[in-house]
């Protein structure tokens, strides 16, 4: 068990606590994973410590970047009832579990058990330099603040201000000239149980890699990285019961997510910046289809702008290697898979085939079985038959301190969904520091 297994058995306690109560199974359920996930942690050492600060994961005083990003929400809602510090010592005891998770909920009072004690040993780490992975992940997280801005916006009836917005792309885009297997590999974070906001990054991250690629110039990338994030900005007006259903949609719900691409193209265009256009017009045109095959609809009209059909590629790819609700995640190369079968009607052929230089056949990110047996992630792109890889798990599945591993192309036996056997590849992002 991690320090990532812990928080996320956390927050799926509380959020299923709020959903039903402390008396159905499914909370106790997730209360006794808590416990596992706890004390295997206890395993290792007598107490074990979590601070947060700015919202920030700290394990024994040691930051979690990644777990940091990947929980923020979780986070500032421990930090909004004033929880800096939890301190669990064995033996364990269920109920105190319990108790914090009543708390935390903000149901019940803080735990007053002695095996769980709440800013018993508060944390206020100095503000030293960040690293580039911190950086990396502090600028993602200023473009996800921003679009959750624009949403609240849109969603309210206010003017759409681009300020932010615009701030949050200038960032991304210093990620990609930093370190653009970096960036990459960032944008493999997954949520799939906040998918707006991870989905739109993570479009915005890979339009941007695909943009420098293609040559356009630094303003060109600057207005296709706005429209990225802000391509499904229309959905704020479409009601969530809609958005989330897992069935199939009826023929109003239909119409009414066929509209959210006007919707986010007004919204943009209503605010004022310098790349106001070509965003709107990526917001508008990103479902339209290479042959118009999708909507809006016009008779007569030409295939698609560019940069939208660039962002529909990456919107595409993002969404197919994410497990939602409905349907399991799919592998990278079957996810390139699926574009190429739609190339040259749904999507243009040579954004699909843009997609894959950038990625290759084994895109950065990808979660690799070996012939021996071990699990790795590629962390940069393949050279010459040979993928760079970080090795992760041993041939049993435990996992294993990360280490690098040049794999010859013919030594890679399965490529699998990162959720599949619990791999966070944008964990690996300090692997390349």
């Amino acid at each position: 068990m991690s320090v990532r297994a812990l928080i996320r058995a956390f927050d799926k306690a509380v959020a299923t606590s709020v959903l039903y109560g402390f008396e159905h199974p499914a909370t106790i359920a997730d209360v006794e994973r808590l416990e596992v996930a706890v004390e295997a942690l206890l395993a290792d050492a007598p107490d074990a410590t979590l601070n947060f600060f700015d919202d920030r994961l700290f394990f024994q005083r040691q930051l979690h970047s990644n777990e940091s990003l990947e929980f923020v929400d979780f986070i500032r809602s421990l930090e909004s009832l004033g929880i800096e510090s939890i301190t669990f010592e064995a033996p364990l005891r269920r109920g105190d579990l319990t108790e914090l998770v009543s708390f935390s909920a903000g149901v019940g009072d803080p735990p007053g058990g002695a095996s769980v004690r709440i800013n018993e040993s508060p944390y206020h780490p100095d503000e030293g330099e960040k690293s580039q992975a911190e950086e990396f992940r502090a600028r993602y997280l200023t473009a996800m603040d921003s679009l959750r801005s624009a949403i609240y916006n849109v969603q309210s009836g206010e003017r759409l201000d681009l300020t932010s917005a615009t701030w949050a792309v200038q960032g991304l885009l210093e990620n990609s000239l930093d370190d653009p297997a970096a960036a990459v590999l960032l944008s493999t974070l997954k949520r799939h149980d906040q998918y707006t906001f991870y989905h739109s990054v993570n479009v915005a991250v890979l339009s941007i890699a695909l943009a420098k690629t293609a040559g356009f110039s630094a303003s060109t990338v600057e207005g296709i990285a706005l429209g990225a994030l802000l391509h499904d900005i229309g959905k704020a007006k479409v009601d969530d019961g809609v958005l989330n259903k897992p069935g199939k949609l009826d023929d109003r719900e239909w119409d009414e997510i066929r509209l959210h691409p006007q919707e986010g193209a007004l919204a943009i265009l209503g605010s004022a910046g310098p790349a106001q256009y070509l965003a709107a017009t990526v917001a508008f045109e990103h479902h339209a289809g290479y042959s118009r095959g999708g909507y809006p609809t016009f008779d007569g009209a030409a295939a698609p702008h560019p940069a939208a059909s660039l962002v529909s590629v990456a919107d595409v790819y993002d969404a197919l290697t994410t497990r939602r609700a409905y349907r399991r995640a799919e592998t990278p190369t079957r996810a390139q898979l699926v574009l190429r079968r739609g190339s040259g009607s749904v999507f243009h052929p040579d954004m699909v085939d843009l997609l894959h230089i950038v990625l290759s056949a084994y895109p950065i990110g990808s979660v690799v079985t070996l012939a021996g047996g071990e699990t790795a992630v590629v962390v940069e792109a393949d050279r010459d038959g040979i993928v760079p890889c970080a090795l992760v798990k041993d041939p049993l599945g435990d996992a294993i301190r990360p280490r690098p591993v040049a794999v010859p192309v013919d030594l890679i036996v399965d490529q699998v969904p990162a959720d599949a056997v619990d791999v966070q590849p944008s964990a690996l992002i300090e692997f390349l520091e």
